[in-house]
């Protein structure tokens, strides 16, 4: 949950931003839709809030699933999926 509380304030930040605000536009749900290029990129990941949340991703590699119920581990690779897609 934190990765995606994360990644949802760094995309709120951004599309806020002088830069976001000409590269997004609103849906028909009134979401933000942003259009991705190099530069939207660089300028994301370029943010000290995206560092952080890079470096909370790389804590998943040490994960250990093996002891996981296949249920717990279909719950992860759910909440990881929905992380990576933006889906809420």
């Amino acid at each position: 949950m934190l990765l995606l509380t994360e990644l949802t304030e760094i995309m709120k930040t951004y599309c806020k931003s002088p830069a976001g605000i000409k590269n997004s536009a609103r849906s028909t749900f009134g979401y933000s839709k942003l259009k991705i290029n190099p530069g939207t990129m660089e300028a994301l990941t370029s943010t000290s809030a995206f560092k952080a949340f890079e470096q909370h991703c790389c804590i998943l590699q040490k994960l250990e699933l093996i002891g996981m119920h296949i249920d717990e581990r279909v719950q992860f690779f759910v909440n990881i999926y929905n992380t990576l897609t933006g889906a809420m």
